[in-house]
């Protein structure tokens, strides 16, 4: 297996900006995706919330 790949365990949180990613902790003070300051801005920012709606669609078409 590749150092890159990130393997998801049951009840692994997952990143809400990077879906296909456990959530590393990237940001300090975050304990997961639900605290998160990144992810909040994003699903709260209509801007952002669409950009990236636009790109997770992307991603499942191919």
């Amino acid at each position: 297996m590749a150092a890159q790949e990130v393997l998801l365990q049951v009840g692994e949180a997952r990143c809400a900006l990077r879906p296909d990613e456990a959530c590393q902790l990237c940001q300090p003070g975050a304990t997961g995706p639900d605290d998160c300051p990144v992810a909040w801005l994003v699903r709260h920012d209509p801007e952002l919330a669409q950009e990236l709606a636009e790109e997770l669609r992307a991603r499942q078409c191919g």
